[in-house]
C-alpha cells in the first residue's frame, strides 16, 4: 500500500500531526508512507521513523509568481505544479491524507487522480467537500471553540483510529544535535546539575505574544529562585524581543536567535528543565522530546485546542477576555495591569513542577493573587485524549461544563468510548477537580441546556420526516411538490441556523448543519435529498445525545456532590 499524508502548514502543525503518522504506520505497517509538507519541515520529517520519504511543496514561490502579474513567471507556476501533479499521479498512491484542509490541496489531490482521499477533497462534480467525520468536527470547531475540548493532535490522529491511540509526539534526536548540545554548555559553563530554562519570547502574530518586558522579569525570578541558566530562542527576526528582555535585565540570558537548527534545537530542549513559551512550534518541539512547557496563553489562542501534547505540560491563561475565543477575533488591546503577571506564571512554574515531582496533580485553593487567571496541567483522560485539569479549585461554570458534555457526546458518536465504564471514569477523574454547584444550579442546567437540544432535535426531526417524504415525491416525478417541500427545508435550515444563534452553546452543532447542507455533493436530486437526510439524521442524533449527556453530567454533579468535596 502507497499512503501520502498533506501537511503544508508551519513546523508546530507537521509535529501536532506525527500521532497521525505514528497511528497509519501502526495499522498499515508494511505500507509506503510520503509525506508532502513545505521545506520549512523537513527536519522535522526527516527526524519521523514513521515516514519512508517526503515530498516537499514549494507553495510559496508557486503563490508568488501566480499573483505577479508576469506571464513568464505565471507559467513557470503552472509548469511547477504540472510538474508536481504527474510526480503524484506517478508514484500511484492508494489513499491520500490531507490535513492541510486548504481548497488549493483539495485541487491538488483531485487532479492527482488518488482513489481515496481522508480529509478536504473535491467532489466528482468539483465542489469542495470534506471527507470523515472527524474532518467535519475540526473544520468547524474552529469557530465555536470555546466549546472543543480535544487538542489538535487527538483529532488529527482520530482520521485513522487505532485500539491503542497513540498519546505522544514524535521527534527523534539525534547524536549530532546532543554533541551541539555538549559544546553549547560547555561553552556557557552550565553544568549538569543546573536548572535550565529556554524561553521562546516570539510567536507568529504579536497578540499571541506575551511582553518581553514580562519575560524578563520571570527570568530574574527563576534566577533567584533556581539558580537558573536561561536560553533565548527562536528565528534572527525575533532578535529584537530578545534585545527589550536583555535591556531588563543585562546579561542573564544567552541569547540563539538563529543560531540553532531544528534538530539542535530539539537537542537543547531535550537536555532543558522546562520551555516558558507563547503558542509556538518550538513549545510542540519541546513536547515531542519530553521537555516541560509552561504555556502562557494570550490572545486568541485556545490552550485546549492547541496546547502542548502530553502529560504534564501547564498552561496559564486569564479568566475573563475582552474578545471572543475564535479565529474572528484576533485583536486584543490588554491593559497592563489585566495581563498576566510574572509572578503568577512563576506560581504556575512551581506547580507543574510539584506535580511533576509528586506524579498527581495537587489542586490549590483560590488565593487573591490568582484571582484573575486560571492554571491547568495536562494528562490523558481515561478517553485517551489529551485532558487539561485545573490547578486552582473552583466552582464548575456553565462553558466549562458544556464544553465537557461536548467532549462526552463527540466521542461517542464518532465511536471513540463506546464502553459506558470509560465515560464514568472520564466524569470521576474530571469533576474531581472542580466544586459540584449547588442543587437548584444543576436543576437550572439540567432543564435549560437539556430543553434547548431536545428542541433542536425536534428541528432536526422535522427535517428527516419532510425529506423521507421528498425522497418519495421525487421517485414519482411531482416536481411541483418537491419544489414546496425543499422550500420547506430551507426554511428549517433557517430556524435551525437563527436557534443556533440565539444560544451560542448549539453551535457546534448547528454549524456541522450547515457547513454539510452548503457541501451536498453531486447533482443528482435523489442523491441529493439521501444526503440530506443523513444530514438531518446526524443533526437529530448529536442534538438527542448531547441532551442525554446534559443530564448524566448533571445527575453525576448532584449525586457525587460528597464524594467531590472530599
Amino acid at each position: 500500500m502507497k499512503i501520502l499524508i498533506l501537511q503544508t502548514a508551519r513546523i508546530g502543525d507537521t509535529i501536532q500531526t506525527t500521532p497521525l503518522f505514528r497511528q497509519i504506520r501502526t495499522k498499515y505497517p508494511h505500507a509506503h508512507i510520503t509525506v508532502m509538507i513545505r521545506a520549512m519541515s523537513e527536519e522535522v520529517i526527516k527526524a519521523n521513523p514513521d515516514v519512508n520519504d517526503y515530498i516537499i511543496y514549494h507553495e510559496d514561490p508557486i503563490f508568488s509568481d501566480m499573483i505577479a502579474r508576469d506571464s513568464d513567471r505565471y507559467m513557470n507556476a503552472y509548469k511547477e505544479v504540472e510538474k508536481l501533479i504527474l510526480d503524484l499521479r506517478q508514484r500511484n498512491f492508494d489513499i491520500a491524507y490531507n490535513i492541510t484542509h486548504s481548497t488549493s490541496s483539495a485541487l491538488l489531490l483531485k487532479l492527482a487522480q488518488i482513489p481515496k482521499v481522508i480529509g478536504a477533497h473535491l467532489s466528482e462534480d468539483w465542489q469542495f467537500t470534506l471527507r470523515g467525520p472527524w474532518t467535519v468536527y475540526f473544520f468547524t470547531s474552529v469557530l465555536s471553540r470555546d466549546y472543543n475540548d480535544l487538542n489538535l493532535c487527538d483529532i488529527f490522529k482520530l482520521y485513522e483510529s487505532i485500539p491503542e491511540p497513540v498519546k505522544e509526539l514524535v521527534f527523534e534526536v539525534n547524536s549530532n544535535a546532543m554533541e551541539f548540545t555538549d559544546h553549547l554548555f560547555a561553552e556557557y559553563h552550565i553544568e549538569p546539575e543546573d536548572f535550565v530554562v529556554c524561553m521562546q519570547l516570539g510567536a507568529s502574530e504579536a497578540n499571541k505574544r506575551w511582553p518581553a518586558e514580562y519575560f524578563a522579569q520571570l527570568g530574574k525570578k527563576l534566577h533567584e529562585k533556581y539558580k537558573a541558566r536561561i536560553f533565548l530562542v527562536g528565528v534572527p527576526s525575533e532578535a529584537e524581543l530578545g534585545q527589550k528582555f536583555q535591556r531588563e535585565v543585562p546579561g542573564l540570558a544567552i541569547p540563539l536567535f538563529g543560531k540553532t537548527t531544528i534538530p539542535q534545537l530539539a537537542g537543547l530542549l531535550k537536555r532543558s528543565h522546562l520551555l516558558v513559551t507563547n503558542d509556538t512550534g518550538t513549545m510542540h518541539l519541546a513536547s515531542a522530546v519530553k521537555c516541560p512547557v509552561m504555556l502562557v496563553s494570550v490572545g486568541y489562542v485556545h490552550f485546549r485546542e492547541t496546547g502542548p501534547y502530553g502529560r504534564g505540560n501547564c498552561a496559564i491563561e486569564l479568566r475573563e477576555r475582552s474578545f471572543k475565543m475564535d479565529i474572528s477575533s484576533k485583536s486584543s488591546e490588554v491593559h497592563p495591569l489585566d495581563r498576566i503577571q510574572p509572578e503568577q506564571v512563576l506560581k504556575a512554574i512551581e506547580w507543574l513542577f510539584s506535580m511533576r515531582e509528586k506524579k498527581q496533580l495537587v489542586q490549590h485553593e483560590l488565593t487573591p493573587d490568582m484571582d484573575n487567571v486560571n492554571v491547568h496541567i495536562s494528562e490523558f483522560a481515561p478517553d485517551g485524549c489529551l485532558q487539561f485539569y485545573p490547578v486552582i479549585r473552583r466552582e464548575i461554570d456553565e462553558k466549562d461544563f458544556l464544553r465537557f458534555a461536548y467532549r462526552l457526546m463527540w466521542l461517542e458518536h464518532l465511536n471513540v468510548t463506546p464502553h459506558k465504564q470509560t465515560e464514568i471514569e472520564n466524569l470521576h477523574k474530571l469533576f474531581q477537580y472542580y466544586i459540584a454547584p449547588d442543587t437548584k444550579t444543576l436543576t437550572m442546567w439540567n432543564k435549560e441546556f437539556r430543553g434547548s437540544f431536545e428542541e433542536l432535535a425536534g428541528k432536526y426531526k422535522q427535517g428527516i420526516h419532510i425529506t423521507e417524504q421528498l425522497k418519495s415525491t421525487i421517485t414519482d416525478g411531482k416536481i411541483m411538490r418537491a419544489r414546496e417541500q425543499v422550500k420547506l427545508l430551507s426554511e428549517i435550515d433557517e430556524q435551525i441556523r437563527i436557534y443556533g444563534e440565539l444560544n451560542s452553546y448549539l453551535k457546534p452543532i448547528t454549524l456541522v448543519t450547515k457547513f454539510e447542507r452548503d457541501n451536498l455533493e453531486g447533482s443528482n436530486p435523489l442523491e441529493l435529498a439521501k444526503q440530506t437526510l443523513n444530514i438531518y439524521r446526524g443533526g437529530y442524533e448529536r442534538s438527542t445525545l448531547m441532551a442525554k449527556k446534559v443530564k448524566k453530567c448533571c445527575d453525576y454533579l448532584q449525586n457525587n456532590e460528597n464524594s467531590l468535596l472530599e
